[in-house]
């Protein structure tokens, strides 16, 4: 499975959990002293849920002003839907890149540095190797201060086709395992 093309991405009013720390995440990276850009990457960006909340969230458009946002997804409505979202926001600057999830170390160079990386909802929709591809990738365009926050449903209320049924814990021994083989040391892990 190469594409996540059947993905029921959504866009609501309400600020569901992962996307409200998302928010939060990012609300301190722009908070920090001395941040002055905020590089976002928001990996299967969807419809732009996490966008959708930034206006409520981060109302200062001095703040939101600091962040270049690239949204990365495949080519369909929902990635049209996210770059309207974020050109309304007065943010810095706005990309929308679309490909499949297979191609992206090739759409977006590793030369391309982020301080914040989001991915949500997605892991359980692709293949292993896939997983461990993508997150090697995003790793290598993390800025040394780079904050990377992945998180994924889980239980689906309705099971679809394909999906990964790991919960938290098993997340996190794939990541600390990972970690261990490259001879990175254990990842800070948010319970």
């Amino acid at each position: 499975m190469g594409s996540i093309a059947d993905s029921r991405a959504v866009l609501t009013k309400k600020v569901l959990p992962q996307h409200h720390t998302a928010i939060t995440l990012l609300g301190q990276l722009l908070a920090a002293p001395g941040s002055d850009h905020i590089a976002w990457l928001d990996l299967a960006c969807g419809k732009g849920q996490i966008l959708a909340q930034l206006d409520e969230n981060i109302p200062e458009p001095e703040l939101r002003g600091k962040i270049s946002y690239l949204g990365y997804d495949i080519e369909n409505e929902n990635s049209r839907v996210a770059e309207k979202i974020a050109s309304g926001l007065k943010l810095h600057a706005v990309e929308v890149k679309t490909g499949e999830m297979a191609d992206f170390s090739k759409l977006v160079p590793v030369e391309r540095k982020f301080r914040f990386v989001s991915f949500t909802n997605t892991v359980h929709e692709l293949r292993p190797e896939l997983i461990a591809t993508l997150i090697l990738d995003i790793l290598l365009r993390l800025d040394a201060k780079g904050v990377l926050y992945i998180y994924d449903m889980e239980m689906l209320p309705v099971p679809e086709l394909g999906a990964v049924p790991w919960d938290g814990d098993d997340m996190k021994k794939v990541l600390t395992t990972m970690f261990d083989e490259l001879g990175c040391g254990k990842p800070a892990l948010i319970a």
